[in-house]
């Protein structure tokens, strides 16, 4: 019988590391193998290069090296016979891979030479790659790609820029989802380690916020804040905002950051947080924040003394973001919208003019993608494919890619136990008509897909 991966993504539940009974074996570089982070990179011709973070995730491969980092070709891989990968660089990274992101010069102005970022959950490193101008990558340095993470904090997963518009500050930060008890913090309790991109010789840094490991973060360079997400943490749902504009030559010498914890389960009761986007910002006009989130029975939970097994519903909590006079961020709600159960990670698409945001949610639990259009509140849901029965997307879909083509927006989206990527097309102007990209009826996918 499969391990369910299904509960590992819907909810992001601790992943032993304590025995190794894997052999020592790598795993194949032509193709993904539970496909857990996706992130685009420019390429100096033709379209970008699409990278893939397999997690390994049943352990059948080493332990410690049996994760990868593959880049590819999306354009030539989509619908090639028998899943064959145009591949532009491929490496080895630690099993159980978390979040992968790019850092670049658009993405983080003034850093020298851009690098994909992802951790592993079971080695408790952060693997930096260096990338080439054409999708490839490495090679590491005399030391390697991987940095070691807080031997305290366990399960690296979330991945953020935290970059600053002028250059001044290049900065990413990896957030945990397991701590235990760290003196007057319960266990349980929110943290993040902030990595100096720009000086690799700098120390880390690493601070707690409060109740609730973050599931995901979103930075906002107006306000130079991190937004970031927390999991069921007794009956809360804890949306941190953390100010990061403070004076300091390096991160060891910045002052605690100053944040708030906004509970989100007062305005949307059994709320159980899971990704985060920010709008695209729009000159005059409030930001705002779209968070998924599962939803378990608020009484059962408190009748049982802690979170039910099984959740009642999902929602994309649409949110208004500003700040009070004394300058704390608040939020307002705005929609309640229902989304499919199991919803994972939230990617915002390319602005439209005059119009409010596109935002695109993954919903592992039942192999769905949801298209909702901001500005008229509609949302398009994309599943089952009527040839199959199958889900569309692929089973269990939750990473989630975001290229502009102009017109249309390209999404990516992972399949997690079907170990494939596949596209979904939203034109911007009529999302309503958003669709898996097909040739002849047929799903058109990348990669082997798992039997």
């Amino acid at each position: 019988m499969r391990r369910s991966a299904l509960a590992a993504l819907a909810a992001l539940a601790t992943l032993s590391a304590c025995s190794e009974t894997a052999p020592d074996e790598p795993p194949p570089l032509d193709r993904f193998y539970f496909p857990a982070g996706l992130a685009l990179a420019p390429r100096t011709a033709g379209g970008p290069a699409l990278l893939v973070a397999s997690a390994n995730f049943d352990l059948r491969y080493g332990p410690k090296l049996g994760g990868s980092l593959l880049s590819v070709d999306p354009e030539a891989s989509l619908g090639a016979a028998d899943g064959a990968l145009t591949l532009l660089g491929t490496s080895l990274i630690g099993s159980y891979a978390g979040q992968l992101t790019v850092a670049d010069a658009a993405s983080c102005p003034g850093l020298a030479a851009p690098v994909a970022l992802v951790p592993s959950r079971y080695t408790r490193e952060l693997y930096q790659i260096p990338l080439g101008a054409d999708g490839e990558l490495g090679p590491c340095g005399a030391g390697g790609c991987a940095r070691a993470l807080d031997p305290v904090v366990s399960d690296p997963y979330g991945m953020a820029l935290a970059c600053k518009a002028d250059g001044s500050r290049q900065t990413a930060v990896v957030s945990y989802l397991t701590a235990p008890v760290v003196g007057s913090l319960p266990a349980g309790s929110a943290w993040l380690t902030e990595v100096d991109l720009a000086h690799p010789e700098y120390p880390l840094r690493t601070v707690a916020l409060g109740s609730g490991p973050i599931n995901d973060m979103a930075y906002d360079a107006s306000a130079d804040r991190l937004w970031a997400v927390g999991r069921f943490a007794g009956f809360t749902a804890p949306l941190f905002a953390v100010g990061l504009d403070v004076s300091c030559a390096t991160l060891q010498d910045c002052p605690s950051h100053a944040f708030v914890t906004i509970d989100l389960d007062q305005i949307s009761p059994g709320a159980d947080l899971q990704g985060i986007a920010l709008s695209n910002p729009v000159a005059g006009a409030p930001r705002r924040a779209y968070v998924s989130a599962r939803l378990y029975d608020p009484d059962l939970a408190r009748a049982l003394g802690g979170r039910p097994s099984f959740d009642i519903g999902a929602v994309l909590l649409v949110l208004e973001l500003s700040e009070a006079v004394s300058g704390q961020p608040r939020v307002r709600l705005v929609h309640a919208v229902d989304v499919e159960p199991g919803p994972g990670q939230v990617r915002v698409l390319p602005p439209r003019a005059g119009l409010r945001d596109v935002v695109v949610v993954s919903s592992a639990a039942t192999g769905t993608i949801t298209v909702y259009d901001d500005e008229v509140g509609t949302k398009q849901v994309i599943t089952l494919d009527q040839a199959t029965g199958a889900p569309a997307a692929g089973r269990q879909p939750f990473a989630l890619a975001v290229r502009d083509a102009g017109t249309t927006a390209e999404v990516y989206v992972a399949a997690f136990d079907q170990f494939t990527v596949s596209v979904v097309d939203v034109p911007l102007a009529a999302p309503s008509g958003a669709a898996l990209r097909r040739a002849a009826g047929t799903p058109l996918r990348m990669g082997k897909e798992r039997q």
